[in-house]
């Protein structure tokens, strides 16, 4: 499974420091973070595609027409936002042509098509994901084509539903598809056992009947989809890159960054600490050098070059461990991770992931125990269903998911 990168607001340059590192990669464009001072802001995402593009990496255009009735301010400077006009099953033909120009001169190495963000799969739904593609593939578009299937929470909530999109999609002509989830009651972390069972499975559903499956906006609670056999997972900096809200894509009264705390990765704790907490663990080795708790949170040796800093000796807080660090140690640590549980064989896979999770929940509690936490991103709140759903999945696909593996 391949780890990619959701361009997000001031992301630019941390992803062509981490494509260079990587020797490579895919970055997903978002036209709401295009601004344009003078002209069309269409250009300066052409214009850094083909700059990226250079250096090594693959990109896509995510059209972001999640909310096509009310859409973020930027995006409606957009063309494929305003010949939309609010209304994608009446103007898609319009709206598919803008899109195929674009990708062109952006040299995209695949055409995402337009979805908005569904409650209810029906008839009309499948339909107009049948005329989106029908009229891409009449371009005559040399790229392979990408279907969006945008769900709220609910809809993955519900196993018919689940089916009858994996019954739908066997049978559109698009090589693949663009997954985005709302998760539940808008938790970054999910404990809702369901919702990740039934995203595993759609996952598998999807690569099964033959489908290339990227998932945007995703978080490190989205490895679990290695089980799955995903392509890839797409993820940024700022939390609206990692966790799938519509509301980020409709008009903003205020779009000013906001005033944030510093975060720490621990990716074999798969859970984020603040500078702050961490000064916690710093003063405690200083009354008990005994227990080394700092040394418990520094990453694995491979995967921790941003975050070094923040283990040298000194207080973390006062360190010069600033936001890009954090957000360049985030995804070059995903990147890391997704090559770890992606074996050759689904057990292997399987053993892998299921083993991390026990690590990791028996190291999290003994950090709490000790005042080493911070409930909004530990995932001690969400590790019992992210097993749960692993091993219900395991029950009642990973037969299956064996046999398989090779094949998809």
């Amino acid at each position: 499974m391949e780890c990619g990168i959701q361009l997000g607001h001031g992301m630019r340059g941390y992803a062509q420091t981490l494509i260079k590192e990587w020797g490579g990669g895919t970055v997903i464009l978002g036209p709401r973070n295009f601004r344009s001072k003078s002209g069309d802001p269409c250009d300066a995402l052409i214009d850094f595609s083909r700059r990226i593009k250079k250096e090594g990496a693959k990109t896509l255009i995510d059209p972001q027409l999640f909310v096509p009735g009310d859409p973020h301010q930027n995006l409606a400077k957009f063309r494929h936002c305003s010949l939309c006009n609010g209304d994608l099953s009446k103007n898609y033909a319009k709206v598919v042509d803008e899109l195929c120009t674009v990708n062109a001169k952006a040299s995209s190495t695949a055409l995402i098509l337009p979805a908005s963000t569904v409650d209810k799969i029906d008839r009309k739904w499948n339909d107009l994901q049948k005329k989106l593609i029908e009229r891409a593939l009449s371009k005559a578009v040399d790229i392979p084509v990408f279907s969006t299937v945008a769900l709220s929470a609910d809809v993955l909530r519900d196993g018919k539903s689940v089916a009858h999109i994996v019954e739908a999609v066997e049978e559109w002509d698009s090589v693949g598809i663009y997954l985005v989830v709302e998760h539940p009651h808008d938790d970054y972390l999910s404990n809702d056992t369901l919702w990740l069972l039934n995203y595993m499975s759609l996952v598998a559903g999807l690569k099964l009947v033959g489908k290339c499956v990227y998932v945007g906006y995703a978080s490190h609670q989205q490895l679990n989809l290695v089980l799955a056999k995903c392509d890839a997972l797409f993820s940024g900096s700022f939390l609206n890159m990692r966790h799938f809200q519509s509301d980020t894509f409709k008009r903003a009264d205020d779009d000013s960054p906001s005033r944030h705390a510093r975060w720490y990765y621990a990716p074999h704790l798969l859970s984020e600490f603040r500078t702050v907490t961490l000064d916690v663990a710093y003063t405690l080795d200083e009354d008990n050098p005994e227990e080394n708790l700092l040394s418990i949170l520094r990453p694995p040796a491979k995967g921790g070059q941003y975050a070094d800093i923040l283990f040298k000796g000194a207080m973390p807080s006062g360190t010069a461990y600033d936001d890009k660090a954090s957000f360049l140690h985030y995804l070059d640590s995903l990147h890391w991770q997704c090559g770890l549980f992606s074996k050759d064989a689904y057990q292997a896979s399987f053993d892998a992931y299921a083993q991390y999770l026990q690590t990791a929940s028996k190291v999290i509690e003994a950090l709490r125990e000790k005042g080493i936490y911070d409930r909004n991103r530990s995932y001690l709140a969400c590790l019992d269903a992210s097993e749960s759903a692993i091993r219900a999945f395991d029950k009642s696909m990973g037969l299956q998911m064996k046999m398989e593996w090779g094949r998809i």
